[in-house]
């Protein structure tokens, strides 16, 4: 055989192992990602699992059978907000350790802590005895020292668009419409806080979405969502 032959040949050799090479990495890589898959749908399920378990026995949630959905709201928070970054394959933010049941604040985003009010409408989640007012009487502290209150996400998006009203659209609103913004107002100017800053934040849920005859839904269509994914 020939120098130049056996060089070619070589050379083909080189070749042909280096793509078997990148293959076998390829093949390796896939394995690895379809192997973090299952783990995370793994996690994501367990912390579904965890919320059904809780809201299975009604007995065991706190408050009469019209506020159970406020206890409730702070599980949906922990465990799916956690099953949606577990399926992402990134830690999960929310936590309930180390936080006392009765305790200023319901659970832990990222170390910050978090009160949960969902009360049946804007006003009340704000100005009620049981809401972010009532909380701030008995916690005038609460914010100073770093907390955040969570609020329904729908509740939320409403606030929002009511502060973002000029004047003009103000006055020519309803009359519900004209009463809640004041309320609004009257809210910021009691307590200092600007209702366009971090203190108050959505929470994932709305509010109809953690009501007992509403919640097995909510987490049977997030499940659907995250096998999904």
């Amino acid at each position: 055989m020939e120098i130049s032959q056996i060089i070619k040949s070589t050379q083909e050799q080189a070749v042909a192992s280096w793509i078997d090479y990148l293959n076998q990495l390829r093949l390796n890589e896939l394995v690895a990602n379809l192997a973090a898959q299952d783990i995370n749908l793994e996690g994501a399920l367990n912390e579904l699992q965890e919320l059904k378990d809780f809201v299975a026995n009604p007995e065991h949630i706190l408050g009469s059978l019209k506020s159970k959905h406020g206890e409730i709201a702070e599980h949906v928070q922990v465990n799916i907000s956690n099953a949606r970054r577990i399926i992402e394959g990134l830690s999960p933010e929310h936590t309930f350790e180390g936080v006392g049941r009765t305790a200023p604040e319901d659970y832990l985003f990222n170390g910050i802590k978090v009160q949960s009010k969902y009360l049946n409408g804007l006003v009340n989640t704000l100005t009620h005895n049981n809401g972010v007012l009532g909380h701030l009487s008995k916690y005038p502290d609460f914010l100073n020292e770093g907390g955040t209150y969570h609020i329904p996400q729908d509740q939320y998006d409403t606030m929002k668009d009511l502060l973002s009203m000029n004047d003009e659209e103000i006055n020519k609103a309803s009359r519900e419409v004209r009463a809640i913004v004041q309320r609004l107002r009257e809210f910021q100017e009691q307590t200092g806080i600007d209702l366009n800053s971090e203190s108050i934040q959505p929470a994932i849920g709305n509010y109809d979405e953690v009501q007992l005859g509403k919640i097995d839904g909510t987490i049977d269509n997030e499940e659907k969502s995250i096998k999904n994914n």
